[in-house]
């Protein structure tokens, strides 16, 4: 219970930064900001103390709490941040030395390649950190999934959902574009000269958001559903059963009760899925599961891969290596799987084309 408790209450502070973020991105493209955009977030998140004592035995006695965040960020373009960085290169370069040269070179390759990219691309955002002792609970395992991606080197190693490599992306993990930019950035931190700015710890929200919401619904769907990963995974939009149950939440008199907000009628909906349960492999023997606490998520998740596909979720095959493949078959899968990991172990979900890695070049 208190494990899903904090994840019910942690999904929302990321939501609230994701928007955020959002709004700020809409204004660097309107022209009120500039890039790089020196900002600051500011918010409150629910916490739980991480030892809370042998005697509690309900989420009410684990004490929640109620904590500040303060994170200062700038919000960068790859264009931008490297020629800044270049920039501060060659100002601690002695002139005449090979260092100079070589930064000298890349201004050059750098002023090149920008005038010939085109605008066929949507422009690149990501976020780079800079560390204060109140920062969101997200950047913990942000940190840690930087220190992986910035050590690992090449292209076909892990980095930070493991094993998919720097030019595929992930639910946690970038876009193809930016993971590409990450990895090359990311190397040439490991050879910091005497001179040179070590990067902080830099991110995609987007991505970051991603990872947190499939992350939500999945452990709140093993913990509440009584279901497997495999079944979990087997949800889709073509296996909700309807009607939904809608029931009327009431006051201890029998009155309904009401939003003190809005003053809605505060309803409690049933949702079931229909799913194949270990050692079933016939459709007549599906079994209904009760999805109604990841509800939110769902929808999330659902808006998400139709703003991805053109207002659609598109059909597509179940795991080929899994036993049940054949008597699962196509499906609109909310849980996308990669042909050779699992959403379930390491998430395979991106924002473009790679959305559905089982149905692009992998």
């Amino acid at each position: 219970m208190a494990i899903l408790a904090l994840m019910l209450a942690r999904y929302p502070s990321m939501e609230r930064f994701i928007q955020w973020y959002r709004q700020q991105i809409e204004r660097i493209e309107a022209g009120e900001l500039t890039v790089p955009a020196r900002l600051v977030y500011e918010d409150n998140q629910l916490d739980l103390p991480s030892k809370p004592g042998p005697d509690a035995v309900s989420v009410e006695q684990l004490h929640w709490r109620t904590t500040s965040v303060h994170l200062e960020l700038t919000i960068w373009r790859p264009d931008e941040f490297s020629q800044q960085r270049n920039a501060e290169r060659i100002q601690h370069a002695l002139p005449g030395t090979r260092e100079w040269q070589l930064a000298l070179a890349a201004r050059a390759s750098l002023r090149f390649r920008a005038k010939k990219r085109t605008h066929a691309n949507p422009p690149l955002y990501f976020v780079e950190v800079h560390s204060t002792q109140a920062m969101p609970w997200f950047m913990g395992p942000v940190t840690d999934w930087f220190a992986r991606f910035a050590r690992t080197p090449g292209r076909s190693a892990a980095q930070g959902d493991r094993g998919i490599g720097h030019g595929h992306a992930g639910v946690g993990t970038p876009d193809d574009r930016l993971a590409r930019y990450f990895s090359v950035l990311f190397s040439s931190n490991r050879q910091v000269g005497p001179h040179r700015k070590v990067v902080e710890v830099c991110f995609d929200p987007e991505a970051t958001y991603r990872g947190v919401l499939f992350g939500t619904a999945i452990v709140t769907l093993m913990l509440t559903a009584d279901a497997r990963i495999h079944e979990i995974l087997q949800i889709s939009t073509d296996r909700f059963v309807k009607p939904m149950r809608v029931y009327v939440v009431k006051n201890p008199d029998g009155t309904p009760k009401r939003d003190p907000i809005t003053n809605k009628i505060v309803t409690y909906v049933i949702v079931e899925q229909r799913l194949l349960p270990k050692g079933r492999k016939r459709d007549d023997l599906r079994l209904q599961y009760d999805v109604s606490a990841a509800r939110v998520h769902l929808h999330q998740i659902t808006r998400m891969l139709k703003a991805a596909h053109g207002g659609h979720i598109p059909t597509v095959a179940y795991d080929p290596q899994h036993p049940k493949a054949e008597h699962l078959g196509a499906e609109r899968y909310l849980f996308p799987r990669n042909r050779t990991r699992g959403v379930g172990r390491q998430a395979a979900l991106g924002v473009n084309v790679t959305m559905y890695p089982s149905c692009s070049r992998r």
